[in-house]
């Protein structure tokens, strides 16, 4: 969804569900929130307490994924429905394919509401071929003691 597509609707119950929410997922301060989730104080802040409402989809996203409510939630609550919870793990294991399940940003990636499936396919198996590159230049680094700088093709 565009950023101009997001509904305006009523910031201030997102926020409320949202504290509910966290607090919910066991914690009290948004700062130790913050912490364990990675997303920046002053934009939960200011989405918790609706002191804003121009928040990207990407940023949306990525609330609704520390919130663990499905994609979509946020736009739901803003048109007056309710959040819909993330599956729990059990039902993840049908939701994603082999590799992308437990890796918090693999399944951002997957979830990302703008994305088509091959998008989707394209980018995590990106991810996954960095990954496998860099642990294999450690290695190598660690055996031989050499730190290689590969030129992009």
């Amino acid at each position: 969804m565009a950023a101009t597509s997001i509904p305006q609707g009523d910031w201030q119950r997102l926020g409320d569900l949202l504290i509910s929410r966290r607090v919910e997922l066991g914690y009290q301060e948004r700062s130790a929130w913050c912490k364990a989730t990675g997303l920046n104080y002053k934009t939960v802040t200011d989405i918790e307490l609706a002191k804003r409402s121009n928040f990207g989809p990407q940023m949306l996203a990525k609330i609704e994924l520390a919130y663990q409510w499905e994609p979509g939630s946020i736009k739901r609550v803003l048109q007056g429905g309710p959040p819909v919870p993330r599956r729990t793990e059990e039902r993840d294991a049908d939701r994603y394919p082999e590799g992308v399940g437990g890796d918090p940003f693999l399944e951002y990636i997957w979830d990302y509401p703008e994305a088509s499936d091959l998008e989707r396919r394209t980018a995590v198996r990106a991810v996954q071929e960095l990954r496998r590159a860099a642990l294999d230049a450690a290695r190598e680094a660690l055996e031989t003691g050499v730190i290689r700088l590969r030129q992009a093709e």
